[in-house]
């Protein structure tokens, strides 16, 4: 078995501008203790 790598988007919709900006996350079940784990926040559209 080689390296794997893999990505998530998350696309968050909402009509209750109230709830953004997200703030805080957090991850659970990330893998098991010889992997690594990381985030990479983009840019932000508020339109």
């Amino acid at each position: 078995p080689g390296q794997q790598v893999a990505q998530s988007a998350l696309k968050y919709e909402t009509d209750k501008p109230q709830r953004l900006p997200v703030v805080d996350i957090a991850f659970r079940d990330i893998g098991s203790r010889n992997q690594e784990f990381g985030i990479d926040l983009g840019p932000v559209c508020f339109s």
